[in-house]
């Protein structure tokens, strides 16, 4: 029922080796240690007190869904991450079957893996829109997988434009720590609709996150990247690997370097051909695009290989982005960045033709066409 972090190519801090796009951010609270692998993608390491409930409650084979999701849903006030003070109690009967009705209508491995969750924490509080987390125990065996969401983004009639909202982080229009995540009229907005769905919004989400869950499962990625020890040269490097046969090999160098001072990835290839797609920075900007250039960002992300502005973070957020697009199905999914006059900056549906993508939806359609994929740890 285990699962080491070495079979998904990753070991913690702890032990020299990280993942994503700079040296994962490690903290520790109450017996609880987070370490980042993308903006929306974690593992949460507990201590034996906080591990034992997850030992002693795993999902049941034969479990119903809707129940298992009732058991473990939680209301979390707190910020990103595993809430030990998750009430229960308020999480409202509607937040759970919004969540419920949604899983319904996801790809069957995603129903699978969201049904048999660990941990459901709907957030108030909360940066990314959703994210993902894999629960570890004191011996890095896993014991849970847990998924929060923003409680707007369950809101079947939000107002809050929150796609649109994380899109314009990169260009300085919209900012993180705004508590209405409000989106300005001047910066690009995005458009999603999947008909026949309830909720787009919550749809397109929760694949994305369940796919970053399939992700850890069964090694769609397959990066390493070795630290040095015991140094604090800021012009140290990290190596990184992509397994020759992972996802990651198709879009994204077989091997590159981290700066060890935290400035990102090196990725000399990429950068000359996409340069305003590489600048992009989403939940971590420090300096942002010009909004002069939003229109050249588009123009890149039509020619590439990449499915969104957002799968240009890493390798993880790249494979959710695609798993999410290639199995959606595409008579029914519309994803377009407008302008601020309206006119379409990007189509998805152009961008599928572009012969960029033919390997990379061939590498998706293959993987999850393998009968074996797990959807539990």
């Amino acid at each position: 029922m285990s699962q080491s972090f070495i079979g998904f190519g990753i070991l913690s801090v702890l032990f020299g080796i990280a993942t994503g796009c700079t040296r994962p951010q490690s903290g520790t609270t109450a017996g609880i240690t987070t370490t980042t692998l993308s903006h929306d993608f974690f593992i949460t390491h507990l201590a034996p007190a906080q591990a034992q409930p997850f030992t002693d409650n795993l999902p049941k084979e034969n479990l119903d869904c809707l129940e298992n999701i009732k058991q473990v849903t939680c209301y979390s006030a707190a910020n990103v991450g595993f809430d030990p003070k998750c009430s229960k109690e308020l999480a409202t009967p509607e937040m759970i079957n919004q969540f419920y009705a949604i899983v319904q209508s996801l790809p069957p491995l995603h129903k699978n893996i969201l049904c048999h969750i660990n941990r459901v924490q709907i957030q108030s509080m909360v940066a990314p829109i959703g994210y993902v987390s894999a629960i570890t125990n004191d011996s890095q065996q896993t014991i849970g997988l847990m998924v929060g969401i923003s409680q707007l983004a369950l809101a079947q009639e939000s107002k809050v434009d929150l796609f649109s909202w994380k899109e314009q982080l990169n260009f300085g229009f919209s900012k993180l720590d705004d508590p209405k995540h409000s989106v300005s009229k001047d910066g690009p907005t995005i458009f999603i609709s999947i008909q026949k769905s309830s909720n787009s919004f919550l749809q397109y989400v929760l694949t994305h996150e369940a796919s970053h869950l399939v992700d850890y499962l069964n090694s769609a990625n397959q990066l390493d990247c070795l630290w040095p020890e015991n140094t604090s040269d800021p012009k140290a490097l990290a190596k990184c690997t992509n397994g020759e046969n992972s996802f990651g090999a198709v879009s994204w160098p077989r091997e590159y370097n981290i700066a060890f001072d935290g400035t990102g990835r090196q990725l000399p290839q990429l950068a000359a051909a996409y340069p305003w797609l590489m600048q992009m920075c989403f939940y971590s900007c420090g300096p942002t695009i010009s909004p002069t250039n939003v229109t050249e960002v588009y123009k890149e992300l039509s020619r590439s290989s990449f499915y969104t502005a957002y799968s240009t973070v890493n390798e993880y957020e790249d494979f959710a982005e695609a798993s999410t697009m290639v199995l959606t199905d595409k008579n029914l999914l519309k994803y377009q960045v407008l302008s601020a006059d309206k006119n379409i900056l990007f189509d998805v549906s152009e961008a599928l033709t572009n012969s960029e993508h033919r390997q990379k939806q061939e590498w998706i359609t293959n993987f999850y066409a393998k009968p074996d994929l797990k959807f539990k740890f």
